[in-house]
C-alpha cells in the first residue's frame, strides 16, 4: 500500500472508530487479465486488495469482528475500461459502513417475515 494510501486508511479508521459500524471492504479491479502464481485472476487481485486495507484497519485498532471483505474483480466498473484512465478508476477499494443497530434491526426484520 502506498504512503497515501496507508494516510487515507487512518482517516477512514480515525471516523469509523468513533461510531459503532460493521464495515464492508470491497475490492475492484479493471477489465485486464492477470495471470500471475499470486493471483491467478482478478477475483484473487480484488479480494487481496481489500483484505490489506482490513488488515490495516485492524492493526490501527478497528474490532476485527466488525469487518467483512468482498472481492468484485472486474464485475463492477464504475465507469467503462475504455481508457487508462478509465481502468484506473476501476482499479479500486470502497468502505461500505453500516450502524450494527440497524442491521440487528433488518435481521429481526427478515426473521420474523419468515416465520
Amino acid at each position: 500500500m502506498t504512503v497515501a494510501g496507508n494516510n487515507i486508511i487512518k482517516q477512514v479508521f480515525e471516523l469509523l472508530h468513533q461510531f459503532n459500524y460493521d464495515v464492508k471492504i470491497e475490492g475492484h479491479t479493471d477489465n485486464a487479465p492477470i495471470r500471475t502464481e499470486r493471483f491467478p485472476s482478478n477475483w484473487e487481485l480484488s479480494a487481496a486488495r481489500a483484505a490489506e486495507v482490513a488488515r490495516e484497519l485492524v492493526e490501527a485498532g478497528f474490532p476485527p469482528t466488525q469487518l467483512s471483505i468482498e472481492g468484485f474483480a472486474q464485475y463492477r466498473p464504475k465507469v467503462p475500461n475504455d481508457s487508462p484512465q478509465a481502468r484506473a478508476t476501476n482499479r479500486r477499494i470502497e468502505i461500505v459502513y453500516q450502524r450494527g443497530s440497524v442491521r440487528k434491526h433488518m435481521v429481526d426484520v427478515l426473521r420474523r417475515n419468515n416465520r
